[in-house]
């Protein structure tokens, strides 16, 4: 782990004002907030801005994300507070203990209440904790953002009891200080990973021309031992990184990995390890020979190393536990893309990651830079690129958009955006259609539109940002159908009267349902886009309902 250092302090500072200037905030604690954000939750910078909530009477939690699609099954709330240092003298201090006090505050006055007893000014805040009400068992992860190191024990000790006494399947805390920052942002240098592993009894090697394979199993200590040694770099080509034991599955790995009696069935329980490699050597012998592997990386199997990693560090992992090993050498860097793509099946790999390599989006991409477009078929492929600067465009939200735009499914493209690169992805998209490139980027630039309106609209409308697929298909149906009509002012005419629409269907289903109503809920209705379109049609013909 990178050390809270005067040099990681300057860094981040640094970070924070490029990302500030980029995206014109002018607050350095709202730029450090949406920054950190972005970078430990990996998420868009459209879902950043959504999440923040913006005015007085935030009572303690500046930011609420609410993943709907997370890999235990269940939603996860993200109630996020953020403390950013701007004196250098502040590097090495403890997160201020009133940070926590607020949240704990806040917790007891939102998450814990009904929502009859909520009172906030906060229009954005009271959306949030009405989407919150709304969601079936959702988990609490509570994120500490700071430049700064974590907080003093005692302060730390109070709050973390107060967390506890809710139930751990409920709610978690992390403190996310300068030196995780650090760690997040420094571009990590793939070193050359060799070592040693000792197979356990009898093996089985093939060579395929361009690839030797040996499978075998080893011992979870060595595991464990190669995991210490090497730590994170271990796994740079891996699409998935590790979910920490909050995840159910790794809870799984975890307590198999620490039961003497289940351990010694891990072999039988877990799908193992898969390592790619330069090439790798050993002596012949009939059993347990000891492999030197030259170029090591684990593509698949991460979880299970890391969980096996967690049960040794807190003296927990069964001397029982072995591990099923496939160790692949090859020099051939697309079969190594390929293997890394086909072992990683599993539904917690982004769906997106396992198409970047499709045909389809392939000739997408091709098609759209010969317009001057960088479309990231892997997520900020040509970030670092200055070339792409304002022309990139990311592979899973065009599919959202133009799904939306295209096919008219606002609330499955909301709900349902997974499927958009899986159950639905070839009905969606079509090698016989020869202006998908076209309308993809047309889908995609219109809601980038539509985006950049969300601030002059949201103090009006606090829907704006729920509604955007329900206004993109509108606006489909309303005649956009070049990218010259974003930049007409009959445009922006239309989407307020769409806006006007919509707001008449969000008062209606206000009044009916009050306390138990939600944004969320309604735009992941199928049949409000239907009310909308009716609404509208009122509107244009001079009626109300």
């Amino acid at each position: 782990m990178a050390k809270s250092t005067l040099l990681t302090f300057g860094l981040i500072k640094s970070e924070v004002e490029k990302y500030a200037k980029e995206n014109v905030i002018n607050d350095p604690s709202e730029a450090f907030l949406q920054f950190a954000m972005e970078k430990k939750l990996d998420i868009d910078r459209d879902e950043v801005v959504e999440a923040t909530i913006d005015g007085s009477g935030d009572k303690g939690i500046d930011a609420i994300y609410i993943d709907e699609e997370s890999d235990e099954l269940r939603p996860i709330v993200y109630l996020i507070q953020a403390k950013y240092y701007r004196s250098e003298d502040k590097f090495d201090r403890s997160l201020e203990g009133d940070a926590l006090l607020k949240m704990h505050h806040a917790i007891d006055n939102f998450i814990l209440k009904s929502p009859k007893e909520i009172h906030s000014t906060n229009v954005f805040l009271l959306s949030k904790l009405r989407d919150i009400k709304a969601l079936s068992n959702p988990r609490f992860e509570i994120l500490f953002l700071s430049n700064s190191a974590q907080p003093n024990s005692d302060a730390k000790k109070e709050f973390e009891e107060f967390i506890k006494a809710q139930g751990h399947d409920f709610f978690r805390v992390e403190y996310v200080t300068l030196s995780d920052l650090a760690e997040l942002i420094t571009p990590a240098t793939t070193r050359p990973i060799n070592t040693k592993l000792k197979l356990s009894g009898a093996y089985f090697e093939w060579s395929f021309g361009e690839a030797r394979v040996i499978v075998g199993r080893i011992h979870g200590r060595d595991l464990a031992e190669l995991r210490r040694k090497e730590g994170g770099e271990l796994f740079d080509r891996n699409v998935r990184g590790y979910l920490s034991r909050s995840n159910n599955v790794n809870k799984e790995i975890l307590k198999t990995a620490s039961d003497q009696i289940e351990g010694s069935r891990f072999f039988l329980l877990n799908n193992g390890v898969t390592i790619v490699c330069n090439n790798f050597t050993y002596l012949g012998v009939r059993e347990s020979p000891e492999i030197e592997i030259a170029g090591v990386q684990i593509v698949n199997g991460g979880q299970t190393t890391n969980s096996i990693y967690e049960a040794s560090q807190i003296n927990e992992l069964a001397d029982s536990v072995y591990v099923l090993v496939k160790i692949i050498a090859t020099d051939n860097p697309l079969l190594v893309e390929r293997i890394t793509e086909s072992t990683n099946t599993q539904t917690n790999v982004r769906a997106r990651d396992l198409r970047s390599n499709d045909i389809i989006q392939k000739t997408i991409e091709r098609l759209l830079l010969n317009h001057g477009y960088y479309y990231e078929s892997r997520k900020d492929k040509y970030k670092s690129n200055p070339a792409a600067r304002g022309k990139r465009i990311d592979m899973e939200v065009a599919g959202q958009a133009y799904y939306a735009f295209r096919y008219k499914e606002p609330a499955d493209t909301k709900n349902k955006k997974r499927q958009i690169f899986g159950a639905l992805y070839n009905f969606i998209y079509h090698n016989d259609d020869p202006r998908l490139a076209d309308d993809i980027l047309l889908s995609f630039k219109a809601l980038e539109w539509l985006r950049k309106s969300h601030s002059k609209y949201r103090d009006m409308y606090s829907f704006v940002k729920y509604a955007e697929f329900h206004s993109l298909t509108m606006l489909s149906e309303c005649g956009v159908s070049s990218l010259d009509d974003l930049n007409i002012e009959k445009t922006e005419t239309t989407y307020k009267k769409i806006l006007d629409a919509t707001a008449l269907v969000v008062k209606e289903d206000l009044e009916k349902m009050d306390d138990t109503y939600s944004h969320r809920l309604l735009f992941i209705d199928p049949v409000t886009i239907g009310r909308i379109r009716e609404a509208y049609l009122n509107n244009k013909q001079g009626r109300s309902k």
